[in-house]
C-alpha cells in the first residue's frame, strides 16, 4: 500500500525547503517518467478499469509500474507494483504491440530523503508506532515546484495520513497547498 500526496511551491517555498533538505544530504533523482493506455488520458483509463502504466528512468536505471488509484481523505492511496527492467524499449515495444500508446511524459529534478515520524502514544512503552516518511523535493519540467509525501509499507491508511500530515506541518505546508490534480492536469495535458 502507498499514501501519498503532493503540495504546490511557491518558489520562495521551493529554495527555503531546498536549504533544509540541503543540510540533510539528500539525494538527487532524474526521472523521466512515460504514461501508457489504450485510452487518451488518465481520467478514462481509471474509469474503464484499467491500471496506470509507467515507464520510469531513474538515474541510469528503468522500471515498469503498474499502480491503482484511489482517494481517502485528499490523499492518493494505491496499489502499486514496480520492478526494475534491464532494457525499458523492451517494454515499450510490448506495450505498442499490445495498443497501448505513451499518452503523457515528464520529467522531475528531485531530492529525495526519508524522515521517521514516531507516532508512539505518550506513555506506551510496550508498542513502538514510527512510520517513514519518504519526501521529494521535485521540479517538474523546469517549471513547476512540488513537495511530494509518501509512506509505503504496512502501515495503515490513517496512519500514513498521520505522518505525513506531522511532516506537512514542520515544513508549514496549508491544505489548500495539497494538490489532488493528477500531473496531466498540473501541466495542462487535456484530459
Amino acid at each position: 500500500m502507498e499514501v501519498e500526496t503532493k503540495y504546490a511551491l511557491s518558489e520562495t517555498d521551493f529554495k527555503r525547503i531546498s536549504i533544509i533538505f540541503a543540510k540533510r544530504c539528500a539525494d538527487n533523482l532524474f526521472k523521466k517518467d512515460s504514461y501508457y493506455s489504450r485510452f487518451s488520458n488518465t481520467k478514462k483509463a481509471i474509469k474503464h478499469g484499467e491500471p496506470l502504466i509507467r515507464i520510469r528512468e531513474e538515474n541510469g536505471k528503468s522500471f515498469f509500474t503498474v499502480k491503482r488509484k484511489d482517494w481517502k481523505g485528499g490523499f492518493e492511496s494505491n496499489q502499486e507494483y514496480e520492478t526494475p527492467v534491464e532494457d525499458a524499449n523492451v517494454i515499450r515495444t510490448f506495450l505498442e504491440m499490445a495498443g497501448y500508446h505513451e499518452y503523457f511524459y515528464k520529467e522531475k529534478d528531485a531530492w529525495s530523503i526519508v524522515r521517521e515520524v514516531d507516532l508512539t502514544k505518550e506513555g506506551d512503552t510496550e508498542h513502538s508506532n514510527k512510520v517513514y516518511v519518504h519526501m521529494e523535493l521535485e521540479q517538474v519540467n523546469s517549471k513547476y515546484y512540488y513537495l511530494e509525501l509518501e509512506v509505503t509499507g504496512d502501515n495503515s491508511v490513517e496512519n500514513a495520513q498521520a505522518a505525513i500530515q506531522s511532516v506537512a506541518n514542520d515544513f508549514s505546508l496549508t491544505d489548500d497547498m495539497r494538490d489532488n490534480r493528477t500531473w496531466p492536469e498540473i501541466i495542462g495535458i487535456k484530459v
